[in-house]
């Protein structure tokens, strides 16, 4: 689409929506940002849209805003069934999100990444392997820079690897991939998509209109988990090529012999009749899938698997995803952003496997006002895996905590486990290192290191890996490494 002159409305005023209005204004649209909350813009960033001639307006959201538009932006947090949206549609605008005009500006090829669990750490993975290359490569999407920013600076005879939401993909119209990962589909945002049926066609979206080919002739390829449930009904939907990868034979790369030992995982990979032991600084079957998908794109592009598995030695691991802080005290300290039922399983399968002691779960539920299904089994899932559970506040937005408290319990079947509720999040912290033995492993799960805590309609700032360091360095455990 050629923006010029275009009037475009950008619904969202957070990192997404400033980033494609900034873009849009660069194109010479004529363009309003807006959201239905008050926004209060760091001045650095205000500074940034008014000098590229952005109109903002926030704190309200009506029809007046659709008069003479001629396409809307969305932001990842907006949904399709609010009623400026809804307008839209009846007005016959055209509504996209961000990704689409990502890939109308991008000048090189772009990989996609999704899945419920393991972007994050599959988009770090894979962009380490790609650097080296020696080829230019961006980041964007739900980390780094917005997508549509990463796709305006991106030069030309590189890659854009971009780490991409189900409501992301929910609006697409061209949006075509070089190549697309599809990590596992579990039950997330279901207050959106209200069925996983819904849930996992908007997953689907990423590769099913792949064509055979890019634009400058390279073949387009899905890889898909073949471990998945859902990866017939994936790879039945895409006309390119599909690559698999899992644990059992049909897949095209497979992991065999896994093996943890303290917070080092190994195995052996197979790909192209060709085997190598492999050794990563992570723990978890779950990694060592992100690991495969990572090493499925590697190989596509060219890197050879011995280059690829040599590169994911140096991996330095994620942030917040089973991330270990280590200050010197007796027991161990993880921080992961697991969130959903099948995150907070696999985290904890993987712990059971090496703890000494005890595993303490601090936790919340990060659907506040969104999502309550899933605190059941979320409960379940704790007091069955866990030997004591302290729940807490997880961005409860305006539901008050005794009823998310309430429906995580009601999951809880195992009542020898004991528990208790402290609803402010750093006192939960202090609480849990305060009854921390020697050989316990402490999870604190859900935040990862997500800058805030939602209250209300306030964003207060919270970072839980200082938090956890502060609090461990005024018991005394200091890392002076």
């Amino acid at each position: 689409m050629d923006y010029g002159e275009k009037n475009i409305l950008v619904l969202g005023a957070g990192s997404s929506g400033i980033g494609a209005a900034w873009v849009l204004a660069q194109l010479h649209a004529n363009v309003v940002l807006n959201d239905y909350k008050s926004v209060e813009f760091e001045s650095s960033t205000r500074k940034k849209l008014d000098d590229a001639g952005v109109t903002i307006i926030t704190g309200r959201q009506d029809n007046s805003l659709l008069n003479g538009v001629d396409r809307i932006v969305i932001s990842p947090g907006i949904a399709l069934s609010i009623p400026i949206v809804q307008e839209a549609f009846n007005r016959h605008i055209e509504v996209v999100s961000e990704v689409e005009l990502a890939y109308d500006i991008c000048k090189s090829p772009i990989l996609g990444v999704t899945g419920t669990n393991g972007k994050t750490t599959t988009t770090t993975l894979l962009t380490q392997v790609m650097e080296s290359t020696g080829l230019p490569i961006k980041v964007g999407g739900n980390i780094g820079d917005s997508l549509s920013e990463a796709a305006f600076n991106m030069p030309e005879g590189g890659y854009l690897i971009a780490e991409l939401s189900s409501y992301q993909l929910e609006t697409i119209k061209s949006f075509c991939p070089l190549g697309a990962i599809v990590l596992n589909v579990t039950p997330d945002h279901l207050a959106r998509h209200k069925t996983m049926e819904n849930y996992a066609h908007a997953k689907s979206l990423l590769f099913s209109q792949l064509g055979n080919h890019s634009k400058n002739g390279k073949p387009r390829v899905a890889i898909l988990n073949r471990d998945e449930e859902h990866f017939e009904q994936f790879a039945y939907s895409t006309p390119c090529e599909v690559v698999s990868y899992g644990f059992g034979e049909n897949a095209d790369i497979r992991a065999t012999d896994i093996q943890t030992n303290g917070a080092m995982t190994s195995f052996n990979v197979t790909m192209n009749g060709k085997q190598l032991p492999v050794s990563i600084p992570m723990i978890g079957l779950f990694n060592v899938y992100n690991v495969l998908a990572a090493f499925a794109v590697a190989v596509i592009n060219g890197i050879s698997l011995e280059r690829a598995v040599e590169l994911m030695k140096r991996f330095p691991g994620v942030g917040g995803r089973m991330q270990m802080i280590q200050q010197g005290q007796p027991f161990q300290v993880i921080i992961d952003f697991a969130h959903t039922p099948d995150g907070l399983e696999n985290v904890l399968e993987t712990l059971e496997k090496v703890k000494v002691n005890r595993v303490i779960t601090i936790m919340g539920h990060s659907g506040g006002n969104r999502d309550s299904s899933m605190r059941p089994e979320l409960g379940e899932i704790a007091f069955e895996k866990s030997d004591y559970v302290i729940l807490t506040a997880d961005n409860p937005r305006q539901e008050p905590l005794e009823k998310i408290y309430k429906e995580i319990l009601s999951g809880r079947k195992n009542e020898k486990i004991a528990y208790e509720c402290v609803d402010d999040r750093i006192e939960a912290v202090k609480r849990a290192l305060e009854i921390a033995q020697e050989g316990d492993i402490l999870l604190f799960a859900g935040k990862g290191v997500e800058p805030y805590q939602v209250i209300g309609d306030e964003y207060i700032p919270y970072n839980e890996v200082e938090t956890v360091i502060e609090c461990l360095e005024a018991m005394g455990f200091k890392n002076h490494e």
